[in-house]
């Protein structure tokens, strides 16, 4: 797998970038349906009109990266000019099916600047006549960009329904041209044909369908790219204005309502670009993936489009109203999009293929490519990679036992109960795979973060049983951070074989997302200190033997001041734990008493009221410390089993291309850790979206279910109860699950918390 951008790459962005700045000014926009034909020709001169196109005949060669970075600095700079129609539709058409002499003829005047061309489709059809002369007769509507057109590429249906494509020049006899300015800045036109065109004018020999649907996916691919641009420029132009524009004495992006709204357009505007790389990595992959991945790229850039296109008007008062400012342009070019698109038959082909329950468990990553040059990037895994990922998955598909996936099936909670995790847990680490994420030296399996993608993609596959994992994906990384060496030998062995069930002592009744209220207290007597006070919603309480806590050890100074972390023995006097039942019917979480509890010195982790460097760590784990979008994917194949018909395409359709943005992202962080959120999902922004589409997931499952949703399992756990039909089951779950669902968005910091973090990641305004 090649995810990486090359530094040729990074400079042809940086050239395309500084071109623009010099000259194109989006405030100087010209008249409706006219394009600057001075910037047209200064893009010619940087080579960009030649991107994707032989080397040979005045093409800069490069494929499907690189056009897609030249259509997202367009979309963001809001030139609206024919790249795609010239370019990558029209050029790519004659240099992959054009003659020698045709592409010798055509290309290089295309790739100077001195011809546009755009493609007609629609009904049009090529009658052969006995003098070797080809009678085109039919019509188009809205041929993007066919008012500025010299020439025209037309796709003509033949008598035998092959696909033919001609070239016809604008002046042609028998072509009837009418402009249509188009709501997006271009100028299109209604074209009507009745022309003899003699048998040159044919772009190559046979069938062209097969490379004019490639071609399509490729101008596709570069137009998603050009939207991910537009959305981009929204984005940072209300981040701007939200820290100049003031009202009520005060940058408007000091209040936390705006605070919240621009960090949701910035994340949500991550997904759009990654749904955009996934459109142009689609390319190299078998035809089905390519049709869904495209599907998928267009569904999610358009919603994100259209969202972030809102905001930014509402966000910046009257003036968003106004064409001062450019956002109406870019607004308009994200409804154009959404409109060409097609976006109802693509809600139905994702949905159908979600259908299949391979395909909706199925990662992005794709088989490995025999005929790969090495160039470019893909999401085909190399033959090393692939064999580890079958590796994973044949072990899997050997130790998962029915009892397990069937436990695993019916868990309402966030953790599987013990009798099922616990087995499981020491399966796996009897094989060594407990901890994907440490280093080897620190009992963890060392793979690489691709590995341990592919682990966790394969997991999710096979519907292997959500462990308890808060001493490993939690307090480990505390310990091998903070903790003595003392401390790391006498805890990690347990944490690691899984004898040892950790709980997590942060929330209190006054001290939930506002963590540094807590109020326990930890004094210190001799060589212990004695804790009082109590926690709350305390998951898995009742079967852990150890918690790990956060304390107040002093008053003084910040609130942030004067907390330590501590390891307690659940089976110390002084400790009570009290059940409570939470609204799916479960009891996961617990209150937590401690009476004069005596805990070592000891088993404080880090230095003494420093502990809140302990805790910002931890939660950075618990956020993010792995990839969410397997286990969303595996939850919404699930959820497909609620429904029946298709009635629910749209949301099913939504969903599916929400959780393939988010998939890509993570890839690319993957791939480029160092861009950080440039490139993938903060902690922060996975944890808001994995709970928010989570929560979409339930709630499609519940209202697929109809009537059906009414009934109440009563007795739990739910795997205790005596087997049925898998899908029944699955049915039965579903309520409960979804109404846990609700908590995802509550605990390790509420989606409230998590806006505010980003809104302070991204350079909004101080609040106070």
């Amino acid at each position: 797998m090649r995810l990486e951008t090359a530094p040729e790459q990074r400079m042809l962005e940086d050239s395309i970038r500084r071109l623009l700045a010099d000259r194109h000014d989006p405030a100087a926009r010209p008249a409706p349906g006219v394009f600057q034909p001075g910037l047209w020709t200064a893009l010619a001169e940087l080579g960009i009109l030649g991107i994707g196109l032989a080397g040979d005949l005045g093409g800069s060669e490069g494929g499907c990266d690189e056009i897609a970075i030249v259509a997202r600095s367009l979309g963001e700079a809001q030139v609206r000019a024919p790249f795609v129609e010239t370019v990558v539709t029209c050029g790519g058409l004659i240099d992959r099916i054009g003659t020698d002499e045709q592409r010798g003829t055509l290309i290089p005047p295309l790739t100077a600047g001195k011809t546009v061309m755009a493609l007609a489709t629609g009904r049009i059809d090529a009658h052969a006549s006995g003098d070797s002369t080809v009678r085109i007769t039919g019509s188009a509507r809205l041929v993007t960009a066919g008012g500025w057109a010299d020439m025209f590429l037309l796709a003509a249906r033949e008598a035998d329904g092959a696909t033919a494509i001609y070239l016809v020049a604008r002046d042609a006899p028998g072509l009837s041209l009418s402009p249509v300015p188009t709501i997006d800045g271009c100028l299109s036109a209604d074209l009507d044909f009745d022309l003899s065109l003699a048998a040159g004018h044919r772009l190559g020999t046979g069938d062209a369908t097969g490379i004019l649907a490639r071609i399509a996916d490729r101008a596709v691919a570069a137009q998603t790219a050009m939207i991910s641009g537009a959305i981009d420029a929204m984005v940072e132009a209300t981040l701007q204005h939200s820290r100049i524009r003031e009202q009520f004495g005060r940058p408007i992006g000091a209040f936390q309502t705006v605070q919240h709204r621009v960090a949701r357009m910035a994340v949500l505007a991550q997904e759009a670009r990654a749904a955009a790389a996934l459109a142009v990595m689609a390319e190299r992959a078998c035809p089905a993936f390519r049709t869904r991945a495209i599907a998928s790229a267009v569904l999610r850039a358009a919603a994100v489009g259209d969202h972030v296109a809102r905001e930014a008007v509402q966000l910046h008062g009257a003036l968003g109203m106004t064409e001062a400012l450019g956002i109406g342009g870019h607004l308009k070019a994200v409804f154009a999009f959404a409109q060409l698109h097609d976006l109802r038959g693509k809600r139905r082909a994702l949905a159908a293929a979600m259908r299949d329950a391979d395909i909706a468990r199925a990662p992005l990553v794709q088989p490995p490519d025999p005929d790969d040059n090495g160039v470019g990037r893909t999401l085909a895994l190399s033959p090393d990679e692939d064999r580890f990922r079958a590796g994973i998955s044949d072990f899997l598909e050997e130790s998962l036992d029915e009892e397990t996936k069937r436990g695993a099936r019916l868990t309402v909670g966030v953790f599987a109960e013990p009798s099922i995790a616990q087995p499981w847990h020491k399966t796996l680490f009897e094989r060594g795979w407990i901890a994907p994420y440490l280093p080897a030296d620190a009992g963890g399996t060392g793979w690489s973060p691709l590995q341990a993608y592919l682990f966790e993609s394969e997991y999710a596959r096979a519907g292997a049983p959500p462990l308890q994992l808060q001493g490993i994906r939690m307090l480990a990384p505390v310990l091998l951070r903070f903790g003595t060496a003392e401390q790391q030998s006498h805890h990690l062995p347990g944490i690691f074989s899984g004898k040892d069930i950790w709980c997590q002592g942060y929330s209190e009744p006054g001290a939930g997302s506002d963590l540094a209220a807590l109020r326990t207290t930890a004094v210190r007597d001799g060589d212990h200190y004695v804790v009082n006070g109590s926690k709350i919603w305390t998951t898995q309480a009742q079967h852990a033997n150890r918690m790990f806590a956060l304390v107040r050890t002093a008053s003084t100074g910040r609130r942030q001041d004067g907390i330590s972390f501590l390891l307690i023995d659940m089976a110390t006097p002084g400790i009570t734990v009290r059940p409570i039942e939470t609204i799916p019917g479960e009891h996961e979480v617990n209150e937590v008493f401690f009476d004069d509890v005596r805990v070592p010195v000891a088993n404080r982790v880090g230095v003494e009221n420093h502990g809140w460097t302990c805790a910002k760590f931890l939660l950075e784990h618990e956020r993010g410390g792995s990839v969410v979008a397997p286990s969303l994917r595996g939850y919404l194949a699930g959820a497909l089993e609620c429904v029946d018909g298709d009635a629910f395409d749209d949301r099913i359709a939504d969903i599916a291309a929400a959780i393939d943005a988010i998939e890509m992202l993570e890839l690319l962080a993957i791939a480029q850790p160092e861009d950080g959120l440039e490139a993938g999902l903060s902690a922060s922004a996975r944890k808001l979206r994995m709970a928010e589409v989570r929560q979409q997931i339930g709630a499609l499952a519940c209202d697929a279910l109809g009537p059906d949703a009414l009934r109440w399992p009563l007795a739990r756990p739910l795997h205790e109860q005596p087997a049925s039909d898998p899908v029944a089951e699955r049915r039965r779950a579903a309520v409960p699950i979804a109404l846990n669902d609700l908590a995802y968005s509550i605990f390790a910091g509420s989606n409230e918390i998590q806006l505010s973090i980003l809104a302070r990641g991204i350079g909004m305004p101080d609040p106070r």
